[in-house]
């Protein structure tokens, strides 16, 4: 049941699989555990700590884009409890793509 591949899948798999399935972030700590969990939430923090800075320093194209990704960060983080959307590759990679 591991989104690495069945050879990954533990003994519990088939009787936790129900609750992880649906979230994000419930499969996030199915998989890498509750302190990989934080790192991925750590992470998206200081994407939109970088988003605000970026948004009040920079008077160019890019301050002007940064409005725009905060909207796309709230979308993408609020969306990790409600569906799972890191396996949507088309709006994972242009939200990571941005991100970087």
């Amino acid at each position: 049941m591991s989104s690495l591949g069945t050879q990954f899948s533990g003994q519990y798999a088939t009787l936790y699989w129900n609750f992880a399935h649906d979230l994000s972030l419930s499969m996030f700590i199915f998989e890498i555990g509750l302190f990989g969990t934080l790192l991925i939430l750590l992470l998206h923090w200081m994407l939109l700590r970088d988003a605000f800075y970026v948004m009040r320093r920079d008077s160019g194209l890019l301050g002007a884009l940064a409005p725009g990704y905060i909207g796309a960060w709230v979308t993408t983080t609020v969306g990790l409890v409600y569906v799972t959307v890191h396996t949507f590759e088309s709006l994972s990679f242009m939200f990571w793509f941005f991100s970087g």
